[in-house]
């Protein structure tokens, strides 16, 4: 019981962390310079935001845990729509999403179960639907 309470303690100790996208302007000279700065975790002040991964220069898919909740999961940013949407919504947690490289319809990441933080998986979620569509490691097979 009591290494059950230390364990979530220490998954509840996730940093205030926030994510900010711009253009980047003469980035290959001595005065480069910041533009377009956009505040994209403007609506998790006080949360967990990080691990963005930029797809296409518009597109970021990161990762988010709102200070009421008890586990992440991803968020999508379209940078010139200004829109958000949240992929997943699972018991566990997820990290580090990616779009899997042969097939741009599923977003690969790291999958932590809600109840063993000592077991990850690589798993493969559908970006529309944000279903566990596929898992790569051993530890579960689908």
């Amino acid at each position: 019981m009591l290494l059950d309470l230390f364990g979530n303690h220490l998954n509840a100790q996730l940093p205030k962390t926030h994510i900010y996208a711009c253009k980047i302007k003469n980035l290959y000279t001595e005065k480069w310079s910041l533009d377009q700065v956009q505040f994209i975790s403007n609506d998790n002040l006080n949360g967990y935001n990080n691990q963005p991964f930029l797809v296409n220069g518009d597109e970021i898919y990161y990762v988010q845990r709102k200070p009421d909740d008890t586990n992440t999961d991803i968020y999508y940013c379209n940078l010139n729509l200004l829109t958000k949407s949240r992929i997943t919504n699972s018991p566990g947690s997820e990290y580090s999403p990616r779009i899997y490289p042969n097939n741009k319809e599923i977003i690969s990441a790291v999958y932590v179960p809600e109840f063993d933080s000592t077991i990850q998986n690589l798993i493969g979620i559908n970006k529309l639907t944000g279903i566990h569509s596929k898992y790569f490691s051993t530890n579960k097979e689908k």
